[in-house]
């Protein structure tokens, strides 16, 4: 390796400007076409040539040729990308050599750059060993938040930080091994490249979720009378634990102009938004996004929010949010019409449990539900479920109609069974008797009677229904 503070050349001078100018008007030398220059040896020093029309020029030009070779020797992109050269001006050494002048458009001024590669290396080291310090420093005090503490969130600064150290000692570390092919063995080897995955476990730990103000009704001026109230909690083996300081970002309808809203979650773990107003032009329905603020997340942590090194950083943090729909007064809602034809143990019965769910849940989204005793006359006239659509059209854009039966699976004793409910939901657009959605169910619950055990075979058989059922029906058909 190279010796830290250890020149092993002799004679020579360093921080000085070595320039053997020779007479103007004299021949090319040898090292401006490629040969080597007598006391700049590629051994010992970094090179870059350069040809200008003044000795300025060629001295900054042939700096960076010096720089650019060097870089593009690196096998770490990363640290090809991220130059930061950590000597001075004053360290480069040059020689220079004036053309005979006869000709003024051509270059009159030839410089060659010297960098000594001892005094890049010892350079390095120190920075090397700094960042070593700031990331082992880091890491102690995020390990302490996390623990004694119990402060999440100042864990997650200290991991930034250390994020950003590590990048810059990583680049170094590979500066430091081009430099001298025996750095690798050295006692820096033991420190390899850290990860992220504190930040990434940080981050899939994080939840957020809606406490207030989800569904709110708004007006065409779009205020919202509801203050939005989410909580931010970290998910232990204990259960959920309430962070406290947390910037969040509220913004409706993301892609719109409206500003965002700022918050920041107390000792409970809660964060209250007052939004205003939202959009509604055009709209009979939006949506309220909620998650991390990472400009905030950023700055606290003593970076500039548009620095891209944390692009990556950031993304892995605003996979974390929530959504909030809102729903417009005024605006055409489509008209549902729900009929479910249900059996529970072979007996045909009176209402379909199924068929009221799916309404609610519906009817909540903004859709207009048709009851069935509007058009009984209209059913009355139809012998099957698929005439259904066309009897109604006239009353209803959209009929989801199927079948539903249930029945005991198994009967472990008198206190505990099993029940399986199986049927078939579909979606039908009247208009043009478009098939929106077609779904085959078939789902179980347990409980310690009849009655409870189908219960929850519903319950799935409605939440199975409806994952699948309404994206299809939202993205057919006019959105409420």
């Amino acid at each position: 390796m190279i010796p830290r503070a250890s020149l092993f050349w002799g004679g020579l001078v360093l921080f000085a400007s070595l320039s053997a100018c020779q007479p103007k008007g004299s021949i090319k030398p040898n090292w401006l076409s490629g040969q080597a220059h007598p006391r700049f040896s590629a051994e010992h020093f970094l090179l870059g040539k350069a040809m200008a029309d003044s000795h300025q020029k060629a001295s900054q030009a042939a700096i960076e040729d010096l720089q650019q070779n060097f870089l593009a020797q690196l096998a770490n992109l990363e640290a090809r990308n991220q130059p930061d050269w950590p000597v001075a001006r004053a360290v480069y050494q040059e020689d220079h050599w004036v053309g005979p002048g006869g000709n003024p458009e051509l270059p009159q001024h030839g410089v060659i750059a010297a960098l000594p590669k001892q005094v890049l290396f010892d350079a390095l080291a120190t920075r090397l060993d700094t960042n070593a310090k700031r990331i082992s420093d880091a890491q102690k005090a995020a390990h302490k938040a996390m623990g004694d503490e119990r402060d999440p969130y100042q864990a997650l600064l200290r991991y930034i930080q250390t994020w950003q150290w590590q990048g810059a000692w990583i680049r170094d570390h590979a500066w430091m091994s081009a430099l001298s092919p025996k750095f690798a063995s050295d006692r820096y080897s033991g420190l390899q490249k850290l990860s992220d995955d504190e930040i990434k476990k940080w981050s899939a730990s994080l939840s957020l979720r809606v406490l207030r103000g989800d569904g709110q009704r708004v007006d065409a001026d779009g205020k919202i009378s509801q203050a939005l109230l989410i909580g931010a909690y970290q998910n232990l083996a204990s259960g959920p634990f309430p962070l406290a300081d947390i910037p969040m970002l509220a913004l409706a309808n993301p892609d719109s102009n409206f500003p965002g809203t700022r918050a920041r979650s107390s000792e409970l773990g809660t964060a209250t938004f007052s939004m205003g107003v939202v959009p509604t032009e055009g709209l009979s329905e939006g949506k309220i996004k909620i998650g991390v603020d990472t400009d905030t997340v950023l700055a606290d942590a003593g970076f500039d929010p548009s620095d891209s090194r944390f692009s990556s950083l950031t993304k892995l943090l605003q996979a974390v949010k929530v959504e909030l729909p809102y729903f417009v007064r005024g605006q055409d809602f489509p008209r549902v019409l729900i009929w479910i034809e249900e059996r529970q143990f072979g007996q045909p019965q009176a209402s379909s449990p199924l068929a009221a769910k799916i309404g609610k849940f519906l009817a909540a989204k903004g859709y207009q539900l048709i009851e069935s005793a509007s058009v009984a006359d209209d059913l009355a006239m139809v012998d099957t479920l698929e005439e259904i659509p066309a009897a109604v059209k006239e009353q209803a854009d959209l009929v989801i109609y199927g079948t539903m039966d249930s029945e005991l699976s198994k009967v472990v004793n008198k206190r505990f069974m099993f029940c399986q409910a199986r049927g078939q939901i579909l979606a039908v657009q009247t208009a043009d008797g478009r098939l929106l959605h077609q779904q085959e169910l078939t789902t179980q619950g347990a409980g310690q009677d009849e009655y409870a055990a189908c219960q929850r075979a519903f319950d799935a058989a409605v939440n199975e229904a409806l994952a699948k059922l309404l994206p299809n029906i939202q993205t057919q058909t006019k959105e409420p």
